[in-house]
């Protein structure tokens, strides 16, 4: 089973020290080992809005193809970026 992104879990596992610190994380010195993993809410497979689409600024022209997300988007799904700015 595959988890959508956004959507919430509840996790069991066991912490432990690790070797040698990770980098790019705020905990670099443990590790969470994965016991259990329950799905409490399935996001929906496609969002509305992308949290990666949304942090990207609009530009004029396109950009490489990339998606943004335009204000109407945004206020029609308020929820998610109210989630988007406590993710910043």
């Amino acid at each position: 089973m595959s988890i959508n992104k956004e959507s919430i879990v509840d996790i069991e596992g066991v912490v432990r020290k690790v070797p040698q610190k990770i980098g790019g994380c705020t905990q670099q010195d443990v590790e969470l080992h994965v016991q259990k993993i329950y799905v409490i809410s399935l996001a929906e497979p496609r969002l509305p809005l992308q949290l990666d689409d949304a942090v990207r600024p609009e530009v004029e022209g396109d950009e490489e193809g990339r998606a943004t997300v335009n204000q109407d988007t945004r206020l029609d799904n308020r929820v998610i970026d109210l989630r988007l700015k406590l993710w910043l």
